[in-house]
């Protein structure tokens, strides 16, 4: 039986909790401004955006995803690190401005703009946990890398706050996500449960006109040259370079000797198991922030696909839980646990990749949650 609670903390630990959050928050600029020049001469993952942007301006979009077009030009340009171009159709329009800029300039535009995108998608949140959400080290990852990862969480954590009151809106959001899709694969389950049948439909539409759009703008060449790299995406299953950087149920479950038949079949325990943590607080539950905490912490178990920066939505089941000590007392040995989730991207980063630590660390945060949420036992 759990030891109950401690007292409610006091006003001034919320304070101190927000200036932490904001001196961190201030060190992450510094750092990505300062610290880490490396990657405007090397090229970091947003090098293949950039890339593709440029391909789209130059009226040969489709080549973008020619694997050994886009990489000649890369390192024509310079760049030791080649980065193939994966994403859906849409997000060559998102990149297509970028490639008016040169690569230095279209980077910092990228990261700016991801993390301010982030950081007002979280606007709705409670005062005393938005700071130690925005300095959560997720997003730091995310820029360093230049992913893609800080504009779909923020359409997340955007729909997951625009829910209660404007739900077409939220649908919006989510259907934008087809910019990186295998992180919405949860997002039509909470709708369901949700009951929240508008905002399931606009997302459904949006996801249907920004791929019309993309045909419409770009034809169907692009369309048709992502369809027919079908084969090129399951080959990063296979790459022994490329594996360890995917940290997906399926991936660790392969990196560890599974087979692939045994692994497919242990990524879809957990993803059935993440639907059913979703349905059950969407429908147990109409807090934005606790619904927010499950989708984002049981989002990681769904996709076999996913990479260390795409885990920035992790923030919103570690600041939910924050809220919640806050508010209700910690549980014994939950504030050291807190702060080494925090904490945990940069760990993560630095561990070998056998290690499941991802899928373990989605899996815990879910659990906490549904516990957390579970009716006191008497």
């Amino acid at each position: 039986m759990d030891s109950p609670p401690a007292s409610p903390e006091p006003h001034a630990t919320a304070t101190r909790l927000a200036a932490a959050g904001k001196v961190l928050a201030l060190a992450w600029i510094i750092f990505l401004a300062v610290g880490h020049a490396a990657v405007w001469r090397q090229g970091a993952d947003f090098l293949n955006f950039w890339s593709a942007g440029r391909f789209v301006l130059e009226g040969r979009a489709a080549e973008a995803y020619d694997v050994g077009r886009l990489v000649a030009w890369q390192q024509a340009q310079g760049f030791p690190r080649a980065q193939p171009f994966v994403s859906p159709p849409p997000f060559l329009i998102l990149a297509a401005p970028l490639g008016l800029l040169i690569y230095p300039a279209a980077l910092a535009v990228w990261i700016a703009a991801g993390y301010a995108a982030y950081a007002l998608s979280l606007r709705w949140l409670p005062r005393a946990v938005y700071w130690p959400a925005v300095a959560f080290p997720g997003a730091l990852l995310a820029a360093m890398a230049g992913q893609s990862a800080l504009i779909l969480t923020a359409l997340m954590c955007a729909a997951v706050g625009a829910l209660p009151r404007r739900p077409a809106l939220s649908g919006l959001f989510v259907g934008l996500m087809v910019l990186k899709p295998q992180l919405a694969l949860l997002t039509p389950v909470a709708f369901a449960a949700a009951g929240a049948w508008r905002a399931f439909a606009v997302a459904a539409a949006t996801v249907i006109g920004v791929l019309g759009l993309s045909v419409a703008v770009l034809g169907w060449e692009p369309m048709a040259a992502f369809l027919g790299s079908a084969d090129y995406l399951n080959g990063l299953f296979a790459r022994p370079e490329l594996l360890p950087k995917i940290k997906s149920v399926y991936a660790t479950l392969v990196l560890n000797g599974a087979s692939p038949a045994a692994a497919l079949t242990g990524q879809g325990v957990a993803a059935a198991f993440a639907a059913g943590a979703v349905w059950r607080v969407w429908r147990a539950t109409d807090a934005p922030l606790a619904r927010g905490a499950a989708l984002a912490a049981a989002t990681p178990l769904a996709p076999p696909y996913l990479l260390l920066y795409d885990i920035v939505f992790l923030a919103l089941p570690t600041v939910w839980l924050l809220r919640e000590g806050l508010e209700r007392g910690f549980r014994r040995g939950e504030r050291a646990a807190l702060a080494a989730v925090f904490f945990l991207p940069i760990a993560t980063l630095m561990a070998p990749a056998t290690w499941p630590i991802v899928p373990l660390w989605s899996l815990g945060l879910t659990l906490a949650v549904l516990q957390r949420l579970a009716p006191p036992r008497r």
